[in-house]
């Protein structure tokens, strides 16, 4: 705006300057009339006018316009440029305000992902409540299924003990049967070869009297076999083949009974351990974790009521068992307790192995 000013002041001041120039021309009559004079008179020579070079004249004037509307052209410049900046300006202003409606949605976002955040905290506490309660279900059911798999373990080991007696026992009998055909077969043959073999005492010498001798020998062995297996018949019935023989202890008394609400301490624990290590000797960890076990399942009335069992145990370990250690339980659970007693016959096979020579084969 500036550079406008000067220039239009410029050609406003050389105006002016050309127009007082003519002024100066009409206001003078006394240079017009000696011009007229110097016209009419042509014998009189008319005194040359000073010439003004107009173009030296105008020429600074004319360089000042041009550096003028250069200059003028570089304002015209830097106004595109400020335009242009001012309307970037605009621009930037408007991405700005775009941005901070952006930013408040985002802020409104950002609040109602916190609420749906806190709900779903909520849901998830709601779930780990749930997840632990399902835990502790789930190991409920675990420790029920522990047992049962106990239970059966034991069942199946008591089948099988029980199988392998009656396979040695229908063994034995089938063996005693067959021992006792082929002792009479072979009783009969030699008897018939006895009697064969004898003759009068005139025509008897001594290979036939020492014959007659073994064949003796022979049939008092097969009589006092035969004998046992008479014996072995007539005994009794294995007692692991009748039903185990169950014994209950009288009903405790009102003290007994109000230790059953009381709480297992370490003395309560310690002690009926300490009896079982005192009246049965072969005691291992497994039976000491069984009795802790049983005793807590029945102080508390909890589990599936699995008994604790003894196995391979003495006829004096069994009377210490039933006389010291069974009371004392009694006293501790502060419930009756039975015993069942189960005796059992184990089949225990010797071998002998021998190397034959040459001769033997």
């Amino acid at each position: 705006m500036k550079l406008e000013n000067r220039l239009v002041h410029a050609e406003t001041s050389l105006r002016r300057y050309v127009v007082e120039k003519k002024e100066r021309r009409t206001s003078n009559p006394s240079l017009l009339a000696e011009k007229r004079r110097s016209v009419n008179t042509a014998t009189v020579a008319p005194e040359p006018s000073p010439t003004i070079d107009v173009a030296s004249v105008m020429a600074p004037y004319e360089a000042r316009l041009r550096s003028l509307a250069v200059e003028l052209e570089a304002s015209r410049d830097v106004e595109t440029k400020y335009a242009a900046a001012m309307e970037t300006i605009e621009d930037q202003k408007t991405q700005i305000e775009d941005q901070k409606t952006q930013i408040e949605d985002q802020k409104t976002q950002i609040k109602d992902q916190k609420s749906q955040n806190g709900s779903l905290q909520a849901q998830i506490e709601s779930l780990r409540v749930q997840n632990e309660s399902d835990k502790a279900r789930l190991s409920g059911l675990e420790e029920e299924q522990i047992e049962e798999r106990a239970i059966l373990a034991s069942m199946r080991e008591s089948m099988g003990h029980l199988k392998q007696n009656i396979a040695a026992l229908e063994d034995a009998l089938a063996e005693a049967q067959s021992q006792s055909t082929i002792s009479c077969d072979l009783r009969g043959r030699l008897v018939a070869l006895h009697r064969c073999m004898v003759v009068p005492g005139n025509q008897a010498d001594e290979p036939e009297a020492s014959a007659d001798d073994e064949t003796q020998h022979l049939v008092e062995a097969l009589d006092h076999v035969l004998e046992l297996l008479s014996e072995l018949k007539n005994q009794q019935p294995l007692s692991w083949l009748q039903r185990p023989t169950f014994l209950t202890l009288p009903g405790p008394n009102d003290d007994i009974a109000e230790n059953r609400n009381t709480s297992l301490d370490k003395r309560t624990l310690t002690e009926p351990i300490q009896r079982l290590k005192e009246v049965y000797h072969a005691a291992s960890e497994a039976d000491v974790m069984g009795l802790t076990d049983w005793l807590h399942n029945a102080k508390r009335g909890t589990g599936i009521g699995r008994p604790f069992q003894l196995y391979d145990l003495s006829p004096n370990e069994v009377h210490g068992v039933l006389t010291q250690l069974t009371p004392l339980l009694q006293q501790q659970c502060g419930a009756p307790i039975q015993a069942q007693r189960t005796n059992r016959v184990i089949y225990n096979t010797d071998l002998s192995l021998r190397a034959l020579t040459t001769s033997e084969k």
